[in-house]
């Protein structure tokens, strides 16, 4: 893939809105049992009066709910160990969901303690974890230095992407960071083995864009698709996004709202990105969500 593919991409960040993967919710304890076939009654025998409903489990789980509710609010004030008090199903069936896995990073990021982390399982674990790394750069960043850390995650994916981009990706993230296009020249030294020099090009020339948020200069770009997307990331405008590509809208529309607001107006879209200036008091959101999933607890069979 070329660098101004690569900069449209946003595989593996879990950045504004996208990137962890979400394991559906279990399903509630228990299956429903299989309607039974009633006999026919006696003539004469009075119809059997239904037991009277058992509160003891339904009281048993009210009070497992509100446990559930006060083991989060010592999460949210940042004990790590705070959801130890949970039996496992519930806890299980509670840490699959998408609002722990927002809270859980929100938290790490602001408590700056990975250790957090730990509680999701692999693969949320490991999305919060890069979360967590690419976030803590960014506490007094500016928005030229959000914008162009945002793209170098996007462009080597994580900074784990082929290696012969990484070198390429960083040029194009010093370049933005200090408006200095001058500093693109350095690509064709670094362009990956065997890059066609149409694509070597095309990757200084969207360096450039970038660098002097000048969408004019992605004109040198013949790929239609790629000169869009290159044109909406130099000028900050979603607008200028290809139709189809949902991840140009989403990354753009977040720079936009940086260069207006700063990293604080991103709270909307992303808790943990404002988490790593504010603290805790960003992830008061996703707490609440995750509060709502107390309820849900996996079946025995699983």
């Amino acid at each position: 893939m070329t660098l101004p593919g690569l900069v449209a991409r946003a595989a593996g960040i879990a950045l504004l809105g996208f990137g962890i993967t979400i394991t559906p919710a279990f399903a509630a304890e228990g299956e429903p049992a299989p309607a039974d076939k009633t006999a026919p009654a006696d003539k004469g025998t009075p119809a059997a009066v239904p037991p009277a409903a058992d509160a003891k489990p339904a009281a048993n789980e009210e009070a497992a709910i509100e446990n559930c509710g006060k083991a989060l609010d010592k999460l949210a004030a940042g004990d790590a160990k705070a959801l130890d008090s949970l039996d496992e199903p519930r806890r299980q069936g509670l840490m699959m969901q998408k609002a722990a896995a927002d809270t859980v990073t929100c938290l790490a990021v602001a408590e700056k303690n990975e250790k957090f982390c730990d509680l999701l399982p692999k693969e949320q674990k490991e999305n919060c974890a890069h979360q967590f790394k690419m976030l803590g750069t960014l506490k007094g960043a500016s928005k030229e230095e959000f914008k162009a850390q945002a793209i170098f995650e996007a462009c080597s994916q994580g900074g784990n992407g082929e290696k012969g981009n990484v070198p390429a990706c960083k040029i194009i993230r010093d370049a933005i960071a200090s408006h200095d296009a001058g500093k693109c020249n350095g690509l064709p030294k670094v362009a990956p083995a065997k890059a066609p020099p149409a694509d070597i090009e095309k990757g200084v020339a969207l360096c450039a864009a970038l660098a002097t948020s000048d969408a004019s200069k992605c004109k040198a770009i013949p790929d239609e698709a790629e000169q869009a997307n290159c044109a909406a990331y130099a000028s900050n405008d979603p607008k200028r996004c290809p139709k189809d590509s949902a991840d140009c809208r989403n990354m753009v529309g977040a720079f936009a709202i940086v260069a207006e607001k700063g990293l604080a107006g991103l709270g909307d879209i992303d808790p943990t990105v404002v988490a790593a200036v504010e603290g805790r008091k960003a992830c008061t959101a996703p707490t609440a969500e995750m509060k709502k999933d107390c309820g849900g607890r996996p079946s025995a069979k699983d």
